[in-house]
Formats: C-alpha cells, structure tokens, sequence
C-alpha cells in the first residue's frame, strides 16, 4: 500500500486505486480476529507452492535458507507484531520509511518476494489473462451452437435483480413449480453409481385410476 500510493491512480495496482483505497484502510485500521493456526496452515501452503514453482530463484533459496515451509511458517506466524492493530496503524502513518526500517518478519517476506511478485503478476495479466477471456468468449460460443439450450451457461458474478413490487406466490403456482421441478428431476440420467430412491420412481411413474 505504502509503495502504491505514490504512484498516479491509473499506474497502481488495481486493488490500490482511489476506489479502494479506503475499504482497505478500514480494513486495516479494525481490530479482528486473526487465527495463528490458519495463518500458519495458509502461508506453510503458499510456501510449498512457491518452492515447487520458483524454488531455483535466489530470492526463495534466501526466503527458506534450506528448512521445511513449515518451519519458516511457524517463525513469521510467530514472530510478527502485525496482529496488533496499533502496530499496523504505525506502519500505516510512517509509510515506507517505517517499513523500510522495520524488522518485522513479515514485512521483511513482503520486501523480498514483492519484486518477483510484481514481475510476474505483471506477465500474468499482460500475456494470460487477455488470452484467457478472448479463448473463454470463444469456446462458449462454439459449446452454444454444438449444445445449444442443453447445457446451462457459465456462472458469473452477476447480481440477479430485477425491478417490481414482491409478492407471495400463489398456492397453485407454488404446487404448479414444485410438479415441473418433480418431473424434472425425475427425468434426470442419474450418475453412474447414483441411487434413485423407491419413492422418488414412484412419484415419477404415471399415476394410474383404479379399476371399478
């Protein structure tokens, strides 16, 4: 944060624009819980994957200087002060001169593996990312003309609103819908291995009048 607002706004990372800039010091700036335990199972994962990934760059062999990501875990889990919200405000108001001072483990991680960081998250978004949206676009287009209607369409972030007064649904639509789900999911190829219970196949099956 300290290095991003320096920049202009267009220049800085996403996540540390104006837009953002103050949820993120709220953030900061509130006292919650932080749970040694899952900080320590998080950042022991992160490490074996930055080891598998880039554990030939001198910056990681500095970073784990030959010991278990578990055991450099426990060291920066343990060792920070930075779960002190009173910490994190001081660094906050004294910027990078307080950061550049600090002996924090921490913020000495953040130092050391930032550059990397930044160089490939920066190829990340420049080479991968437009690839990936143009190659997405395409690919559900031609999964729409082979299947058409038959498979559902991609999830996205979209909130479902819509305009117009609520009301309660009327019992015989209500009954209406839960028939057409019924008949839906009864219709359904199971998977392989999946058992459709007696009642569901019986509610399925054509009701028949009795004989008189």
């Amino acid at each position: 944060m300290a290095f991003e607002k320096g920049k202009p706004n267009d220049a800085r990372l996403r996540e540390y624009r104006d837009v953002a800039l103050p949820a993120l010091t709220r953030r900061l700036q509130t006292v919650t819980p932080i749970y040694d335990e899952l900080e320590f199972f998080n950042l022991t994962d992160s490490l074996i994957q930055l080891q598998k990934e880039f554990g030939d760059r001198l910056e990681v062999r500095w970073l784990m200087a030959g010991r278990l990501a578990e055991d450099v875990a426990k060291d920066l889990v343990e060792g920070t002060k930075l779960k002190d919200v009173e910490v994190r405000k001081r660094y906050l108001d004294g910027g990078l001169d307080a950061i550049y001072a600090s002996d924090d483990p921490m913020i000495k991680l953040a130092l050391l593996v930032d550059p990397v960081s930044r160089t490939i998250r920066k190829r990340y978004e420049t080479e991968v990312e437009p690839v990936e949206t143009k190659n997405g676009a395409l690919i559900a287009q031609a999964m729409f003309k082979i299947k058409g209607t038959s498979i559902p369409p991609d999830a996205t972030g979209t909130l479902r609103l819509s305009f117009g007064r609520s009301r309660a649904m009327s019992r015989t639509a209500r009954r209406s819908l839960i028939s057409r789900r019924s008949r839906g999911s009864m219709t359904c190829r199971p998977r392989t291995g999946t058992r459709i219970p007696t009642s569901f196949r019986r509610a399925s099956s054509p009701r028949r009048r009795p004989s008189r």
